[in-house]
């Protein structure tokens, strides 16, 4: 489930998602609503990211790991929710995303993944030392 975001449209079950700006330059007011299907929140969890916004990215990847936790873009949010948390001096909290991060990893096994596990693997080391070192 390797997953990268690019400024493109994704049909979706809630309908069309915009990745990055509307190649029409169509306003995008439903993905300002909160609509709570994945695809929205991991977009808004995205743009929020980006800004350094870690809160509402926070809020956003959080949504689709606790209420879609079976969705595909799910362990992706998690890492992403891993690295808001370390952003906000949480690396507990960073260190129990990773964790499930690298389970899920671990538990699919595909091979197309290895860099992401290898990251991931990074990731919580470097987690832990903050954690450790009480940063």
């Amino acid at each position: 489930w390797i997953y990268h975001i690019e400024d493109t449209i994704h049909l979706t079950e809630a309908g069309p998602v915009v990745f990055g700006p509307h190649p029409k330059g169509i306003p995008q007011p439903e993905l300002s609503t909160g609509y709570p299907h994945p695809e929205v929140q991991l977009r808004l969890g995205a743009e929020a990211f980006a800004q350094r916004d870690w809160e509402t990215a926070q809020r956003r990847f959080r949504s689709i790991v606790d209420e879609s936790p079976n969705h595909p873009m799910a362990p992706y949010a998690a890492y992403q929710l891993a690295w808001c948390e370390a952003n906000l001096g949480d690396h507990r909290a960073a260190v129990k995303e990773i964790r499930r991060v690298v389970g899920w990893l671990r538990d699919e096994g595909r091979p197309e993944e290895a860099v992401t596990l290898k990251e991931a693997l990074m990731d919580l080391k470097h987690f832990r030392s903050q954690l450790d070192t009480g940063r």
